[in-house]
């Protein structure tokens, strides 16, 4: 069989848009790279008789997208045709075992003996998007780790490929709340944490946080865009009951002012910061 390899090349404010449109594209999912200050966004469709489709799809998600306000940068298009063994050949290129702190996360194909102490996390081909390997996933696993002591209930709010939601239950959540507003998403999500043994601490719905009344949690992970958590965060003390920690990331640089305004005008003081790159990641407590 041909695939189609769809490449898109766009600001982050509006990579999540677009990655989320590019799921219901391609069944096995997406990739999700860093190229300089821009992302790329790779999707693959088993069927070339949707060309014109996958373009479509792509522009009106980008005009969209721009009519929202959010910056769309080069928007460039690429459509290439490759074979089968092409395709599983790019996976294996992209998916390397990752170490974030106690964490390993590996493709199912590769070969890695876990040291002790290891928390293993298991992600197979076509879940690029939510590996462990772009920044800002990273620091949301390094600051679970930081803060987590065991025992916590954790809401996961854009679970995307569930990665966030299994690592705060291989560290020891009591119980995990995720949400995300793409079905395809809860579905991928819903499958990695029953490979990695922990589908009965996560409890995974499709919703819209705007559309929930409350719940009850200690900490919060949003690994979003600056723009969509400065929308929530005059909601959440109100939504989230009980909540001590938000850990946010998602954050360009040049937006962390904006986004620490934001935090203390719903109530948060910033208690850790880290960058990597253009890339911010930040924890927050609530007064």
């Amino acid at each position: 069989m041909n695939w189609l390899k769809v490449e898109v090349l766009v600001h982050p404010e509006a990579a999540e848009v677009l990655s989320a449109a590019m799921l219901d594209l391609s069944p096995s999912g997406i990739q999700v790279d860093e190229q300089g200050r821009n992302m790329l966004i790779t999707a693959y469709i088993p069927d070339s008789s949707f060309i014109d489709d996958a373009r479509l799809t792509v522009q009106d998600t980008l005009l969209t997208a721009a009519s929202q306000g959010l910056q769309t940068g080069p928007g460039l298009i690429t459509v290439t045709s490759i074979t089968d063994e092409d395709w599983v050949e790019n996976y294996k290129k992209h998916f390397k075992p990752i170490r974030i702190g106690r964490f390993l996360i590996k493709p199912s194909w590769e070969a890695v003996e876990a040291s002790p102490g290891d928390l293993v996390i298991r992600l197979d081909p076509g879940l690029a998007f939510g590996t462990g390997s772009h920044p800002t996933t990273e620091g949301c696993l390094i600051f679970l780790q930081e803060f987590m002591t065991g025992g916590e209930t954790v809401f996961d709010l854009g679970t995307g490929s569930g990665i966030l939601s299994i690592a705060a239950a291989k560290l020891g959540a009591r119980r995990v709340i995720a949400i995300d507003n793409d079905p395809q998403a809860i579905t991928v999500a819903r499958e990695n944490a029953e490979k990695n043994g922990v589908a009965d601490k996560i409890e995974f719905s499709v919703a819209d946080f705007a559309a929930i009344s409350t719940i009850g949690a200690d900490l919060m992970v949003a690994n979003l865009t600056a723009p969509l958590i400065i929308d929530f965060l005059e909601d959440i003390p109100g939504k989230v009951q009980g909540l001590k920690i938000l850990i946010a990331s998602g954050i360009m640089v040049e937006q962390r002012a904006g986004v620490i305004r934001a935090l203390g005008k719903a109530g948060f003081t910033v208690e850790e910061i880290l960058t990597k790159g253009e890339w911010v990641s930040l924890v927050s407590k609530l007064v």
